[in-house]
């Protein structure tokens, strides 16, 4: 009896080590797998679009001028507590460096060196006041650093039309999949936070979105706000939004349903909210949820596409 009990249990661990096996063999093989890189090469581009207003911001912005001329107490990051402010002419220097590097970005030449820049700089600015740090310059130095490792100047790119020679239309799939995760979770993590914050459930944290971006002083609006339910459909449905976005995206038929939703929702939060490049950062991120060739599928469609 034990040796047949052995044997049987030899034997499940033989089939559930070879299960593991021909799964991580499939997952190697899903990751290495070469795609098309226009989506990647496209969302580079807009990256490089993102940062090049968000380098603007900085570099007019007189924000950056109270570094030097503010004489009370800076709220430190643990373990950055070194880190201090330039002179305000480094400040602006600093700046118009992320300027070019986004310009670099943007055309594709010597692009990971510039993420590398980017990536440097951002944080930069981002450990200098914990005050005064908000969540989407943290989002937006992960995504330079991401993109350092990812070859997104493959397609779309000036180097390449200068070398032919040296061009590559297609990518691990591993990168698409990376960027795709670094976008899913700021969506599925605030779903997360909306669902154990009771106030947010209750609906009261719509109601003071909603006042604290004038939505209430607009007569129209104020009759429409300011009642039971809608904060509490407001409340419920931005929770589902974050919580769904991402699964609706990946499932090929509700992904152009959600993309709209995605746009839809992002666009709202720029006519509303002052929340600078964000949202044009999760727009264009968005659409790597898509076919990885879907530029091309546009392009030639518009080209298909007879004239009046």
């Amino acid at each position: 009896m034990n040796d047949s009990f052995v044997s049987s249990s030899r034997i499940r661990q033989a089939g559930m080590l070879a299960t593991v096996t021909r799964l991580k063999l499939r997952l190697d093989h899903e990751l290495t797998t070469e795609v098309s890189a226009a989506s990647t090469a496209l969302f580079r581009i807009c990256l490089g679009i993102v940062l090049v207003f968000h380098s603007l911001e900085y570099a007019t912005n007189s924000e950056l001028r109270q570094f030097t001329t503010h004489t009370g107490h800076f709220f430190y990051w643990e373990l950055f507590n070194w880190v201090r402010p330039l002179p305000d002419p480094l400040l602006i220097t600093l700046a118009w460096t992320l300027f070019g590097a986004a310009l670099f970005i943007l055309s594709g030449v010597l692009y990971r060196p510039a993420c590398a820049i980017a990536f440097l700089i951002s944080v930069y600015f981002f450990l200098l006041d914990r005050y005064r740090t908000v969540n989407h310059d943290y989002f937006l130095c992960l995504v330079c650093l991401l993109m350092v490792l990812i070859p997104a100047d493959r397609m779309f790119a000036l180097a390449r039309l200068l070398s032919p020679e040296s061009r590559h239309d297609t990518i691990p799939r591993a990168g698409l999949w990376s960027l795709r995760l670094q976008f899913g979770i700021p969506y599925f993590y605030g779903g997360l936070a909306k669902l154990f914050e009771p106030d947010w459930l209750s609906g009261d944290v719509t109601t003071s979105i909603a006042r604290s971006a004038g939505l209430l002083d607009q007569p129209y609006l104020f009759h429409v706000l300011d009642t039971r339910w809608i904060p509490w459909i407001l409340a419920y449905g931005g929770l589902l939004f974050d919580l769904l976005i991402v699964p609706l995206l990946i499932w090929p038929r509700t992904r152009l349903f959600a993309l709209a939703i995605a746009v839809g929702f992002h666009l709202t939060n720029v006519f509303i909210f002052d929340i600078e490049v964000f949202p044009w950062l999760m727009i264009a991120g968005t659409l790597l949820f898509l076919e990885p060739d879907w530029p091309l599928s546009l392009f030639s469609l518009s080209r298909e596409t007879p004239t009046s």
